[in-house]
């Protein structure tokens, strides 16, 4: 019976990417904000549907793992987000009632084309020297930053619980600072970043994971203890 399950939710969201713009917007009709538009996913973008669901087929319905990051103590957040939150405070309360996302294939589906929508919408661009570009979450241009604030703010636009969408800070192979947005499910922790198109589970990045915004109070930061971890654990542990 699991297998069936497994099968028949592949084929839906296969069958959606591939129905072209009619039917994939009517998976969307009931979610009010207007953001990423199924009719604009170019045919490579629908590819990346593909496959990514394909891989999720394997571990979507399989028992969860202990694969969340691992929390150590508390450390301060950006002054830069801090500013940030002082100019959108609704972006940044505090919640009493920690949750995660169940990671059904709708909800992939979501997460899936606002990774892709933003990653195109968005000009990169370095921070000019001696100063950081301000954290916006509508910005045209910018770096990692703004990537990460347009992702969360249409997934919460979309209803998604502020507890499930975390910032986190990592340093990538190159030696750089990155952020990136991690979405927190009852299958683990989930990237969204602007390095790639498709949504990676965190294990299988080689990225030294440094710290994250706390689920109760974004203003809150928590160390990610071990620091490092390697992309050799696998997807299906």
């Amino acid at each position: 019976m699991q297998s069936i399950v497994i099968h028949t939710g592949a084929i839906a969201l296969l069958a959606a990417a591939f129905a072209g713009p009619a039917s994939a917007a009517e998976d969307v009709t009931a979610v009010k904000v207007a953001k990423p538009d199924a009719s604009k996913l170019r045919g490579v973008d629908r590819l990346v549907i593909v496959c990514t669901t394909l891989m999720w087929a394997l571990v979507l319905f399989s028992p969860a793992c202990d694969a969340h990051m691992t929390i150590g103590e508390n450390t301060l957040a950006p002054d830069a987000f801090t500013a940030f939150c002082l100019r959108k405070p609704e972006r940044c309360a505090s919640s009493d009632h920690v949750q995660q996302i169940t990671l059904d294939n709708d909800k992939l589906q979501q997460l899936i084309r606002v990774n892709i929508a933003v990653n195109r919408a968005i000009t990169p661009q370095s921070n000019p020297p001696g100063r950081e570009l301000p954290w916006r979450e509508h910005a045209k241009i910018g770096n990692c930053v703004q990537y990460v604030l347009a992702k969360r703010s249409q997934l919460l636009d979309l209803g998604f619980p502020s507890s499930a969408l975390l910032l986190v800070v990592a340093t990538i192979p190159s030696g750089e600072d990155h952020l990136v947005l991690i979405v927190v499910t009852d299958r683990g922790d989930y990237v969204l970043d602007n390095l790639r198109a498709n949504v990676v589970y965190w294990r299988k990045l080689f990225y030294r994971w440094v710290d994250r915004s706390s689920p109760k109070n974004p203003l809150l930061w928590q160390a990610i203890t071990p620091g490092f971890e390697t992309s050799s654990y696998s997807l299906i542990n």
